[in-house]
């Protein structure tokens, strides 16, 4: 039993680590500001969320964020690492819980499915509510200067909530969208790796 909870632990860090460093790897999206950025991190949590389980899956999106912070630091306060934690987690619970009842590509994609919708609204909400605001408060700058500069990139953005519907929302939905396309493609080969890993650790422990 103890063995098996290392082997967990030792599999969940992995990915944490793994995530943290395709997370360094960023792009822009040209109807965004370039303060939002995609990466394929979340693309690893949600394998190692499919493998191992859905409290695998938070975990390892929180190792993955707490590890960018160590290595890249923050420009936002931790407002924004926080922020692409809870929509991370969002995201991998649905597609996770789904997949775990029925661990099958179309019980997957339903979950994966759930999991984009989930992250569109909290991100939605999360940025309209209250990212905004604390940016626009710690940085002491009005939320219209935000506004401003998306206009500069996307001219239907001229008010917060037009930012929510024509950045904050497609973005996200971008987002999922290709971590799901690139965890579908590259799944299988890593499920089996992992567990032929586990089938050795657990033959090795009953030596």
């Amino acid at each position: 039993m103890k063995s098996e909870k290392v082997l967990f632990l030792t599999q969940t860090a992995f990915f944490g680590i793994i995530a943290a460093i395709i997370m360094l790897f960023e792009f822009p999206i040209f109807f965004v500001p370039g303060f939002y950025k995609l990466n394929f991190g979340d693309t690893i949590v949600l394998i190692g969320g499919f493998i191992l389980g859905p409290v695998a899956g938070i975990m390892i999106e929180f190792i993955k964020t707490i590890l960018f912070i160590l290595i890249r630091g923050t420009s936002t306060l931790f407002i924004g690492e926080a922020a692409s934690f809870v929509t991370g987690c969002a995201f991998i619970l649905p597609s996770c819980i789904i997949y775990k009842k029925k661990r099958t590509l179309e019980s997957a994609i339903r979950g994966m499915l759930l999991g984009i919708i989930s992250l569109m609204m909290v991100s939605g909400c999360l940025n309209y509510f209250i990212l905004l605001p604390l940016y626009s408060r710690f940085f002491g700058l009005p939320i219209q200067k935000f506004i401003l500069i998306a206009n500069l990139v996307n001219s239907h953005i001229h008010n917060l909530f037009t930012f929510t519907i024509f950045a904050v929302i497609p973005f996200n939905f971008i987002r999922g969208t290709i971590s799901c396309f690139a965890a579908i493609v590259i799944y299988k080969k890593t499920s089996r790796f992992i567990e032929k890993i586990v089938v050795k650790t657990k033959c090795r422990n009953k030596l």
